[in-house]
């Protein structure tokens, strides 16, 4: 229920910022529609898989002087700072929340034609729920995701720059070098789509052998011979990510392209949701490709917002009420009745009545 008031909250108040012209009003708008986001995510207490699996006991292995392995500087640097400020373990969610959601709804209240139905997607897309478990991912993709802007306006050095900073967080971040080379053409056409897809699930098991060999080379070797190389063809997310695809390239064909510029990123976004479609693919083959998709995905949040309202008529809202109803069906499927990713039931920081071993 507290994650229903939560949406609620916020999208209204996204909403009166929508209507309002007033300055100052906008900015109280913006920081309400916000803060239940961040309230409900810095406050929580056991909730994510990972909570007491990993950044309960590093924290407490940070402060006790003791080597936390495979964590990137980054974190390291923060669990540091956050050391002198206090050795309660429910600084590291207030500060992680800070850093996830201040960034991703910004991003959206300047670069959204519809700030609400931006949230709305971000909630329905799981991407919430998934950053209440993939912490440190998450962190990174907030920092990618909010900065993305200086590439789409050929200002390589400060996107460099926040590339790697993303991957002093998450070394999975380096990923995010490939859309250098998504901007300007059609890579992954629909065409290019299917017949990738296809290859990819005909030849899963000879490409399991190879990546699986290759990763163990890689500084992700500590992923190959484990449960996250496995095969695992994730059906759900990768239906509701075809569904996005269609629904992009749909608008682009549709639209009228009058400025070269406005073009460039409209391909730009259908390459990353492209791509996004084929990490699904690839999971079939290794499972870890599944968290892959999220660095590309997210950036959906945006452009079906964006790309419905080139022309926002009667035919329009109807499928963007299809495409929510679907992320809404899969969103239940895989969080609300599996708990993909541990999230339900919601415990608030204040319901701690002793500390787990």
């Amino acid at each position: 229920m507290i994650y229903i008031v939560m949406l609620l909250i916020s999208v209204l108040f996204a909403e009166l910022y929508s209507r309002r012209k007033n300055e100052k009003y906008k900015y109280l708008y913006m920081l309400l529609s916000t803060l239940p986001f961040f309230l409900v995510s810095a406050l929580r207490y056991d909730v994510g898989t990972d909570y007491f699996y990993r950044y309960v006991p590093d924290f407490q292995a940070f402060i006790a002087g003791k080597e936390v392995l495979n964590l990137e500087i980054g974190f390291r640097l923060l669990y540091w700072l956050l050391s002198f400020i206090t050795k309660d373990y429910a600084i590291v969610f207030v500060a992680t929340s800070f850093l996830i959601i201040f960034p991703i709804f910004y991003t959206i209240f300047k670069y959204s034609k519809r700030p609400s139905i931006s949230i709305l997607l971000f909630f329905l897309s799981s991407y919430f729920f998934v950053s209440l478990n993939m912490v440190r991912q998450f962190v990174a993709i907030a920092i990618l995701f909010s900065t993305v802007h200086f590439l789409l306006e050929k200002k390589y050095k400060p996107w460099l720059f926040f590339v790697l900073l993303a991957t002093c967080i998450h070394k999975s971040s380096l990923i995010f070098l490939l859309p250098f080379f998504l901007r300007k053409k059609m890579y992954l056409s629909p065409a290019v789509i299917t017949v990738l897809g296809v290859i990819l699930i005909l030849f899963a098991n000879p490409l399991h052998e190879v990546i699986n060999f290759l990763l163990s080379f890689t500084p992700f070797s500590h992923y190959a011979n484990t449960v996250f190389s496995k095969m695992d063809l994730q059906i759900t997310p990768l239906i509701v990510n075809l569904c996005v695809y269609v629904f992009l390239y749909y608008f682009y064909k549709a639209s009228d392209k009058k400025k070269k510029q406005q073009e460039n990123n409209d391909i730009f976004f259908i390459n990353m949701q492209g791509f996004a479609v084929l990490c699904y693919f690839l999971s079939g083959t290794i499972s870890i490709f599944s968290r892959v998709s999220y660095f590309f995905s997210i950036f959906s949040i945006l452009s079906i917002a964006n790309f419905a309202y080139k022309k926002f008529d009667k035919k329009t809202k109807i499928l963007l009420i299809i495409l929510c109803v679907i992320m809404a069906g899969a969103l239940t499927k895989t969080h609300l009745i599996a708990n993909s990713d541990e999230v339900f039931p919601y415990k608030a920081i204040w319901q701690r009545t002793s500390e787990r071993t």
